[in-house]
């Protein structure tokens, strides 16, 4: 399966997966009753809680499909050895001597661990950034006004929209290591 796949990645470019995201973004938006029946955007056109649902669904859907095509792409490239041996020559990715892939091998380690170390300082910036912001994001939006004008103070609001923000942040401090190691 996996190498009929990948064959089809070859010879399909990127923008066809992104056709196909557009195609399922457009068909959702057609089958959500709120923005299909004319009435203007907000309007819930449905029960209650009807557009919400149709967009969870969008999310979560694409989030999916992100999801294993990132896992098959990385299954892919993960075949490919940077070791030269045996009787396969012909279909390694360098043909080159045994002494060259000694120097490429140590070449690979030195970029991947200066990777390591460049992410390791980066993500101690990082977190003095989201310990920072999200202490500011808790206050600030733990301060609401009701309807009568009047201010108060809402804790669970505030701390629910930094957590938000936190896992928000470790998630990309995530994305951003997988795709570094992937890189390199």
């Amino acid at each position: 399966f996996f190498e009929t796949f990948r064959i089809g990645v070859k010879d399909v470019p990127m923008r066809s997966l992104a056709a196909v995201l557009l195609l399922a973004s457009v068909a959702l938006t057609v089958a959500t009753p709120s923005l299909s029946d004319g009435a203007p955007l907000g309007t819930p056109a449905g029960p209650p809680g009807d557009t919400q649902a149709y967009a969870s669904l969008f999310v979560f859907v694409c989030g999916a499909v992100g999801v294993a095509f990132a896992a098959i792409l990385f299954l892919t490239v993960s075949q490919i050895s940077l070791k030269s041996g045996g009787s396969d020559d012909s279909e390694s990715l360098l043909a080159s001597t045994r002494a060259s892939d000694e120097e490429l091998e140590t070449i690979y380690e030195t970029i991947r661990a200066g990777a390591q170390s460049f992410l390791w300082a980066e993500y101690q910036i990082c977190a003095i950034f989201v310990v920072a912001f999200g202490i500011l994001v808790f206050v600030l939006t733990s301060h609401v006004t009701d309807a009568a004008g009047v201010a108060s103070w809402d804790w669970s609001a505030g701390g629910l929209t930094a957590v938000s923000f936190v896992v928000g942040a470790g998630t990309s401090i995530i994305a951003g290591y997988i795709g570094m190691m992937v890189a390199v």
